[in-house]
């Protein structure tokens, strides 16, 4: 333990005294961080950190996965998805992986850039991208989409699951009880700090936007605690170094110029959330899967024994899941909070199994 380090975490046990403190850390960038730090485990016994929704493959609904299984009945289709993706369960005991190694033609790829020039190269084909993520990935599709329309290339499509940090975090506040609230560093990044700043005010809450370093982690905590201890509630900048007030306007026009809003987006453990989501504007609904391919979303069910839905809203540890770590580990995922590591289960299987 760094001098530096210890400073901080002696002036959080000295300010932290005499109350309990529910904190919750939304991003699953930080979840991850927190567990392979262990600092849990060096906090105070008061300060309690509720791991929150920013997991964008632990929200993806069963239903969402059934879509991109609808795309693969049809024979001429190649599904492009990120790794983690692959393995998010159906809640039937299927995934993409699964179809992958049964002959489905199923593509893993670390960008939508893959999925382009898997496009350009199979012309006889018809490519869809899966995409999944916040803000902080959808600039990218909206590049490539914006690409494809200029390049014209005719066979690529995306199955858009792109999801609105906001939404979420209202909907988690206006259900939870919480001290404060960690902000992700990463989506602020690209959006700028304005909805953060509006949340933040709208409930009361103090907030700290910071980075994935254990330093940024732990004196965001103390950030928090001196707020609750003020009886204030403001967005604090703790991510200085990188972060600026107004993001990155370059993304978010590209973001503005491809997407709109989607009416409603069903979220796991969050339910149906109005305005949660990215649409295609209508210049680029040539793009859009789901238009093109006539797909009926029908509602999903979540694996018996399951309680992912629980852990995203933070009112459950993955130990209080009868699979964690049974019938549920990273290599047969039966919950979606499994499959990345950036997931609640994932993080603790990975890093905290051996302590608790």
């Amino acid at each position: 333990m760094t001098d530096a380090f210890k400073k901080v975490l002696d002036a959080i046990f000295s300010e932290a005294s005499g109350r309990d403190f529910r904190f919750m850390e939304f991003c699953g960038g930080h979840t991850y961080a927190l567990a392979k730090s262990g600092m849990a485990s060096v906090l105070p016994d008061n300060i309690k950190m509720v791991h929150g929704p920013g997991c964008p493959v632990c929200v993806l609904p069963t239903a969402k996965v059934a879509l991109g299984m609808q795309v693969l009945q049809h024979k001429d289709v190649i599904l492009c998805a990120y790794g983690d993706v692959m393995r998010v369960p159906d809640g039937k005991g299927g995934s993409f992986a699964k179809m992958k190694a049964e002959g489905a033609y199923v593509r893993t790829v670390y960008s939508p850039l893959d999925a382009l020039k898997i496009a350009k190269e199979n012309q006889d084909k018809k490519v869809v991208f899966f995409a999944v993520g916040f803000e902080t990935t959808a600039p990218l599709t909206a590049a490539v989409v914006m690409e494809a329309k200029r390049q014209k290339i005719k066979n690529f499509f995306v199955l858009n699951n792109h999801i609105v940090t906001e939404k979420a975090m209202r909907a988690v506040l206006a259900e939870s009880e919480l001290c404060g609230v960690i902000a992700p560093g990463h989506v602020a990044a690209i959006t700028g700090f304005a909805f953060l700043e509006k949340v933040a005010a709208d409930f009361k809450m103090p907030m700290v936007v910071t980075g994935f370093e254990p330093m940024d982690l732990l004196v965001a905590i103390l950030m928090l605690v001196r707020q609750v201890n003020g009886g204030s509630y403001r967005l604090e900048n703790e991510y200085k170094r990188v972060l600026k007030p107004e993001g990155n306007p370059v993304a978010m026009a590209l973001l503005n110029k491809v997407f709109s809003a989607r009416k409603d987006f069903n979220w796991r453990g969050l339910g149906t959330i109005p305005d949660s989501a990215f649409s295609f504007a209508e210049e680029y609904e040539d793009f859009d899967a789901k238009k093109v391919f006539s797909l009926c979303e029908k509602e999903g069910a979540e694996p018996k024994g399951c309680i992912c839905p629980l852990v995203i809203k933070g009112e459950k540890e993955p130990t209080d899941c009868p699979l964690f770590a049974r019938a549920c580990v990273p290599e047969n995922p039966v919950g979606a909070c499994m499959v990345s590591s950036e997931g609640t289960c994932g993080a603790y299987y990975k890093y905290n199994r051996g302590k608790l």
